[in-house]
């Protein structure tokens, strides 16, 4: 990306602060100040990674790759809800909030007082990392957190309006608890920085579009980023030589096609309410609908309410909790078979399309709650695509555990079921930034 000369002299005073800062720190955790080298090896890098009505959390020893502790808080928001985490020497405990958790903010004292009952404590960390869902196109890598990125990620709200709440909640608590370490974050839109403009243009007025920075962005990018890594790990393939469709299903759901190593298209589009169908969003939609509800009263609050929080599977059967879909299926509920149909049949034309777009397929990659757990959905997601020569091996695919594949032997297209490590991802790119 090109700076203007002023933002180019900021960067590279934030760089040299972090580099300070962190070296600061480091020899007040150990003494040994011997070479750079030396500090990055131990360094501890925190990771918060707040959804709509969740934080995933890790703290790593980042040379190492050690996983010292991770977790997830669930349900924010709720009448009730689950804190579930693992330590690199215990196994995994999961705890029921009765009371519930009801903001982001609560969230995050609760996640600390883990961190201190496991003396794991986040103040030791030489990096704390937030996700940033919206990034627009200012920002292509992760960034040290200062004031000017602050006030982009409020000024970003009105396109992140479930997302950009969370994550400012949960840095300005971080903030109030250890102003004395350096903050990063990493932008969920980065990754699709590299869409050609066929891709990521709308066909409106392009006076418009350029006016208020109309264009598909993408979302998801570090959980697709991730999974590309790890299939070119798990095939023994460079990047740059491989051709993906990467999958990731959850209460969030997206698909992108990755040529030679490079995302040329995503389902998302300038928010992310396009695409696929989700927990609670609709996915594509004529926008004839929305114009029409707003001739008979409905107002623009009354329209984003319906858009981001009571559509997609919950809209079609009142939840978006795919094990009480699957079970109501299960009990004969009509609607909930029917969304279950429709959610699979959106995945199964994406996947299709994205074929045209980035040619002989090398493998499809499932990923997220939904993607790496749900046989069921991968099933049906690929269902009558033999003739593509996409052929799933069944046995192996109720018996799934992440990573895998799930292919049968006839099949020239692989199918991988990759977890999505977006925590160490984001530890990783944030650490570029000052190694």
């Amino acid at each position: 990306m090109i700076y203007p000369f002023s933002a180019f002299i900021l960067k590279q005073l934030q760089e040299a602060l972090g580099y300070f800062m962190i070296g600061c720190l480091h020899d007040a955790f150990d003494n040994d100040n011997s070479s750079k080298k030396n500090s990055v090896r131990k360094m501890l890098i925190q990771v918060f990674n707040a959804g709509s009505s969740s934080i995933k959390f890790a703290l790593y020893q980042h040379q190492s790759k050690l996983e010292l502790l991770k977790g997830n808080l669930e349900k924010i928001g709720e009448a009730s809800s689950i804190l579930s985490y693992q330590t690199s020497s215990s196994p995994s405990q999961k705890i029921e909030l009765s009371d519930g958790c009801q903001n982001h903010k609560e969230g995050i004292q609760k996640i600390l007082e883990i961190f201190d009952q496991e003396k794991n404590n986040p103040g030791s960390a030489d990096l704390i990392v937030h996700r940033v869902v919206h990034g627009g196109t200012k920002y292509r890598h992760a960034a040290l957190l200062d004031l000017e990125v602050k006030q982009f990620i409020r000024d970003m709200i009105p396109l992140a309006r479930t997302h950009h709440p969370a994550s400012l909640a949960c840095i300005e608590e971080i903030s109030e608890h250890f102003p004395e370490i350096p903050q990063a974050v990493v932008f969920d839109t980065s990754f699709h920085q590299t869409l050609p403009e066929y891709a990521w243009r709308y066909a409106l007025p392009r006076k418009i579009s350029d006016q208020y920075a109309i264009r598909r962005y993408g979302f998801h990018g570090i959980s697709h980023q991730s999974v590309v890594k790890q299939a070119a790990s798990f095939l023994k393939t460079p990047v740059n030589k491989l051709n993906l469709i990467t999958i990731h299903l959850g209460n969030g759901a997206s698909i992108s096609a990755i040529k030679k190593g490079i995302c040329v298209d995503t389902t998302m589009g300038m928010t992310p309410l396009e695409g696929l169908v989700m927990g609670t969003r609709p996915g594509d939609l004529d926008p004839g609908i929305l114009t029409l509800l707003a001739r008979e009263g409905w107002n623009q609050e009354a329209l984003e309410t319906m858009l981001n929080q009571d559509s997609g599977m919950k809209g079609l059967c009142g939840t978006n909790d795919f094990r009480e879909i699957l079970q109501n299926k299960e009990e004969g509920n009509e609607e909930a078979e029917m969304a279950l149909e429709l959610y699979c049949y959106r995945v199964r034309k994406t996947i299709g399309s994205f074929n045209t777009v980035i040619g002989p397929v090398d493998a499809l990659v499932f990923t997220g709650g939904v993607g790496e757990n749900v046989s069921w959905v991968r099933k049906r997601s690929v269902r009558g695509m033999e003739w593509m020569n996409i052929q799933l091996d069944p046995d192996m695919n109720d018996h799934a555990e992440a990573p895998c594949a799930i292919h049968s032997k006839d099949s020239q297209t692989k199918i991988l079921v990759l977890p999505s490590d977006e925590e160490w991802e984001m530890a990783s790119q944030a650490a570029e930034l000052i190694l």
